[in-house]
């Protein structure tokens, strides 16, 4: 399966701390052109707008689930 550079981007928002810390001030939400990623970045900086904090995936997966 091919990975594409969004979903580098997405991965590396959930698992690694330093990385999600320097690189999500500067993301936008136009950067993501696939609705899933749209939805899953639009989440993960929801959820560290609000806590402060990265979501884990069973967090994220209720945000998603919910919408």
């Amino acid at each position: 399966m091919l990975t594409t550079i969004e979903q580098t981007i997405l991965t590396n928002l959930v698992y690694n701390e330093d990385y999600a810390r320097k690189v999500l001030p500067f993301l936008k939400v136009d950067y993501f052109s696939d609705k899933t990623e749209r939805v899953v970045f639009e989440e993960i900086q929801k959820f560290v707008d609000k806590y402060n904090d990265l979501p884990n995936q069973s967090a994220l997966e209720v945000e998603i689930d919910s919408r």
